[in-house]
């Protein structure tokens, strides 16, 4: 089970390994896997639930590049198959104001998951605010996606270009 969010802060400069540190340390006491996103870099919820489901078949037949879920899911978000690249792309920044959160536990989300949630968003200053995670077509560039590309589709449709960057991830494996 899994669930997508969206927060803000009102933080000028974040403290990106404070909130990682953080965020481990509260996935691990509650038995869950959490990833982080610059938020500007995600284009819905449909970017992440498509790069959660690429990151546990990937799982399932043993073709992972790290080991665990929580940064596969993050290659295959970014398109990347290099670790670093993927943290390039969509990790958190100082500047980062607008954060996509994605929990996955085993279990179906009950009170206990959800006071962790209030406890993650209350600790480091979130807001939830799920209109940070629809993307800006300003950020499509950063998907290798041309003016050609583009052009292709409806631009209701652009962020379907950013879902087969997502499913190219297993070819470059």
């Amino acid at each position: 089970m899994y669930n997508v969010f969206g927060v803000r802060t009102d933080t000028r400069k974040l403290d990106t390994q404070t909130i990682i540190n953080r965020t481990r340390k509260i996935a691990e006491q509650n038995n869950v896997e959490i990833q982080l996103f610059d938020a500007r870099f995600i284009f819905g919820a449909d970017h992440i639930t498509t790069a959660i489901d690429h990151a546990k078949r990937a799982i399932d037949l043993g073709k992972t590049i790290s080991d665990s879920l929580s940064m596969e899911i993050l290659l295959y978000a970014s398109g990347e198959y290099q670790i670093k690249n993927a943290i390039a792309k969509l990790g958190l920044r100082e500047d980062t104001m607008e954060i996509a959160i994605v929990i996955i536990s085993d279990n179906d989300f009950n009170l206990k998951i959800q006071k962790m949630i209030d406890q993650l968003f209350s600790e480091l200053g979130f807001r939830h605010d799920d209109r940070v995670i629809n993307g800006d077509k300003k950020y499509l560039e950063q998907y290798g996606i041309n003016k050609d590309e583009l052009l292709s589709v409806p631009e209701a449709r652009w962020f379907e270009l950013v879902l087969e960057k997502v499913a190219l991830v297993d070819i470059k494996k």
